[in-house]
């Protein structure tokens, strides 16, 4: 765990900026979500670590709580940056198709200026999101992003109190927190792109949930700072009759089971029932209490997942049995390998149901994984060829070609599976070197 939080730690700019990876160029950008995500996962090992017996322990939990308050930081200057964007959101009625404009919207990553990424990248090569802002399907128009910065700023406040985030933010995120549920419950019924950059013209259950999070939470900060919140509307759009509960169960579970995605408009008999692993970030970290989903959801949709682990040749027979899994049946990105942070997150789950046993089973697998004198872990683990999916997305990743080899996501998931496991049994001390 210590190597962990160095390694992520040594990452963050002093002004929060943190790339998704550090070893692939069309990573070298921040993203809400990667960002949201880690900055949560070091608040939660740095509370942890900071309690240790150990001082190597206990100053890496103050390194962890640094670079996650870092994080946050910059997280609330840039969604203040796109303030103007939210209000636009808030004032397009739904039937107009400004309100799909990604211009009209928080960007899912941005630059080191807090505008549409650009980065020169060298050998004629940039990253240019500038050209997405009329794009009504823009691949980087993604609703998790505000939820998720709540999730990590509730996090933060949770486990070292409002006081230790420093003014300046504190005051951003009184200013914005308002208009960030407004944006919130506007947008959460309209497409964007899901988890994972993909099928941004549709309607996505991993999108709306992060909402219902982002909603809840919201109250909790709002009492933490002091800041005034319409309760009653909050609560209202979560629980009323064409609320999010009822919007998410009556559109999304279907034969007990969350399904990915939908057409915006389309019938129940068109919906393709797909399971996507983004679902284990659904039930860990956006409705871990079942307040949204009942148990028996949660439990079907992660037998149905179990086929996520499943690699099979040609002909559909099973080849190889994988304990981390992919994204979902048919990926083709990089050949549609295995997460580590997916496995890192069924292990969280895992540690939760205190099944420590297949907990530590998937831990230690993905410590295998580690490589560098610091602590990389892969977008995906390496395999062989020949399971992987044939066809791919793109120039980028073409058979031969490897994914990140440094996902600093990855190692989040990692320190946020190895925290609860020592949260509730502490008898691997080796790990926490």
């Amino acid at each position: 765990m210590v190597r962990a939080v160095r390694h992520i730690s040594s990452n963050i700019s002093d002004d929060g900026y943190i790339c998704a990876a550090t070893d692939y160029d069309l990573y070298k950008t921040m993203w809400f979500r990667d960002s949201a995500f880690i900055s949560s996962a070091l608040s939660y090992a740095g509370k942890y670590l900071s309690e240790s017996l150990s001082e190597t322990e206990r100053e890496a939990g103050r390194l962890a709580k640094v670079s996650s308050e870092r994080i946050i930081g910059r997280l609330w200057s840039t969604i203040h940056n796109y303030s103007g964007s939210m209000r636009n959101a808030i004032s397009i009625p739904y039937e107009n198709p400004d309100l799909k404009m990604l211009k009209n919207h928080v960007p899912s990553r941005f630059g080191r200026d807090g505008n549409l990424t650009y980065v020169d990248l060298g050998n004629g090569k940039v990253l240019d999101d500038r050209a997405e802002a009329d794009n009504p399907n823009s691949w980087i128009k993604q609703f998790d992003s505000v939820p998720l910065v709540i999730h990590a700023t509730y996090e933060f406040v949770k486990h070292f109190g409002a006081e230790q985030i420093g003014e300046e933010t504190r005051s951003i995120i009184k200013d914005n927190l308002g208009l960030a549920t407004d944006y919130m419950i506007k947008v959460y019924k309209t497409p964007c792109a899901d988890a994972w950059e993909q099928n941004p013209h549709m309607l996505h259950s991993y999108s709306i949930a992060a909402v219902f999070m982002g909603l809840r939470l919201s109250l909790g900060i709002a009492d933490a700072l002091g800041v005034s919140l319409d309760r009653a509307r909050i609560e209202g759009e979560i629980e009323r009759d064409d609320g999010l509960k009822r919007f998410i169960n009556g559109l999304f579970v279907h034969d007990g089971v969350l399904i990915k995605r939908r057409e915006e408009l389309s019938s129940q008999d068109s919906v393709v029932k797909e399971v996507d692993s983004d679902a284990y970030m659904v039930f860990a970290i956006f409705d871990p209490e079942m307040e949204l989903l009942d148990r028996s959801v949660h439990e079907k949709t992660i037998e149905m997942l179990a086929q996520n682990e499943v690699f099979t040749s040609t002909d559909g027979s099973e080849v190889y049995r994988d304990p981390i899994p992919r994204r979902y049946i048919g990926d083709r990105y990089f050949g549609g390998g295995a997460w580590p942070l997916l496995g890192a997150i069924k292990a969280y789950l895992y540690v939760r149901e205190a099944k420590l046993e297949l907990a530590d089973n998937v831990i230690s697998y993905i410590e295998r994984m580690v490589s560098g004198s610091q602590f990389m872990i892969p977008e995906q683990e390496p395999l062989e060829e020949s399971i992987l999916n044939p066809v791919r997305e793109g120039v980028y990743d073409t058979p031969g070609k490897s994914p990140a080899r440094d996902l600093l996501w990855s190692a989040a998931e990692y320190l946020r599976a190895c925290t609860a496991y020592f949260e509730l049994d502490d008898r691997i001390s080796l790990r926490k070197g």
